[in-house]
């Protein structure tokens, strides 16, 4: 038989158990302020939706901020994990976000965003930062240290400065930062196994372009519209190499060697001052576009691999030659038909000095040989 004393024991623990399980979790105040921040700096009152963060004029008691729209937290509810507002019509400016230890998401892409970005050091969970298509100005922060970021776009907005140094983000896959007014020289990429997509086009960027030496992963690469000089980077060893566009520069040198990128598809170099041969497109199968017109390139077009198309293969004004001096014969050497007109130069090594034909010559020479007709005559008129 049970005794009382039994029963007493279950309920005491069944009691204290009760008492330890959260009833209504709370996150630390110190991101429950960050989140109240957020709030009143982004103009919350007017965002489109805000369903939860205030009743009555009043944010809401603590314990309910992981039901805010937009705020995730972990499973006990206790750190802030993610904050998503995407075109939610946030405007002004971001406020720190140093507070938001267990951040792993961030974003608030198009919306009216003014200010710089904040400070992320200390941020060691945040996978993404994501806060394109805003009126953001100042400098990128700093991103070492930020072991777990995967994900970081911030293009389409104002910012200057440089770009920051990415080494040791070995878990980085996507770095965007577009269409910004960015300058100076771009850092190294070596180490950034995980790196797929790659953009810093259209910008104010300087000096040489990064080696890609190691980037196996590397599927997409943009750096058009810059100021970059010197050389392209050797492009061996990236069998995932899709696209890449680096027009509107100031190159200078040959063209890498293609051969192995069998997944290329679009291959932009074009306003360079690329010089040398064109390289073999053997193998390229996938070559759906590829431009190299306005440089200084020469000799032969190579053979065009089966999926190119016509419309989007640019090869001039070069200094290209094929086996003569005629549109039609120079298409028929890359495998593209007589409509494509654009002209190259008929010379190997520069642009030819036109050879007059003998009509030319009979033309010239009956034109002297009138002159001097006419010159005769005006000398035997009577003065």
């Amino acid at each position: 038989m049970l005794r009382w004393t039994h029963f007493r024991f279950v309920f005491v623990t069944l009691a204290l158990t009760a008492c330890a399980l959260p009833v209504d979790a709370v996150i630390p105040a110190s991101e429950r302020q960050v989140l109240i921040d957020l709030y009143n700096n982004t103009n919350g009152d007017g965002w489109t939706a805000n369903a939860n963060w205030k009743s009555g004029g009043v944010f809401g008691a603590s314990g309910t901020e992981c039901t805010w729209l937009g705020v995730d937290c972990d499973a006990g509810n206790t750190h802030v994990t993610l904050i998503s507002l995407d075109g939610n019509n946030l405007s002004g400016p971001l406020p720190a976000l140093a507070g938001l230890t267990a951040l792993r998401f961030f974003r608030a892409t198009d919306n009216q965003l003014t200010g710089s970005i904040p400070v992320l050091a200390g941020l060691t969970a945040l996978q993404v930062f994501n806060v394109y298509n805003n009126q953001l100005t100042g400098s990128i922060p700093a991103l070492s240290g930020l072991a777990a970021l995967q994900v970081f776009l911030v293009k389409g907005n104002q910012l200057t400065g440089s770009v920051p140094a990415l080494a040791g983000l070995t878990a980085l896959y996507i770095f965007d930062v577009s269409h910004n007014q960015l300058s100076g020289p771009m850092p190294a990429l070596a180490g950034l196994t995980a790196l797929s997509i790659f953009d810093v086009s259209h910008n104010q960027l300087s000096g040489p372009m990064p080696a890609l030496a190691g980037l196996a992963g590397l599927g997409y690469f943009y750096a058009s519209d810059n100021q970059f000089s010197g050389p392209l980077p050797a492009l061996a060893g990236l069998s995932a190499l899709q696209d890449f566009y680096a027009d509107a520069n100031q190159l200078t040198g040959p063209i890498p060697p293609l051969a192995g990128l069998a997944a290329l598809q679009n291959f932009l170099v074009h306003h360079n001052q690329l010089s040398g041969s064109l390289p073999s497109l053997a193998g390229l199968t996938a070559l759906e576009s590829f431009h190299v017109h306005e440089n200084q390139l020469i000799g032969i077009p190579p053979a065009a691999p089966p999926g190119l198309r016509p419309a989007d293969s640019r090869l001039c004004p070069n200094f290209l030659h094929g086996p003569s001096p005629t549109d039609a014969e120079w298409n028929a050497a890359i495998g593209i038909s007589p409509w494509w007109t654009e002209c190259n130069a008929p010379a190997a090594l520069g642009p030819a000095t036109p050879v007059p034909t003998m009509r030319a010559w009979a033309l010239l020479l009956l034109g002297l040989l009138l002159a001097g007709m006419g010159a005769r005559r005006l000398g035997a008129r009577p003065h």
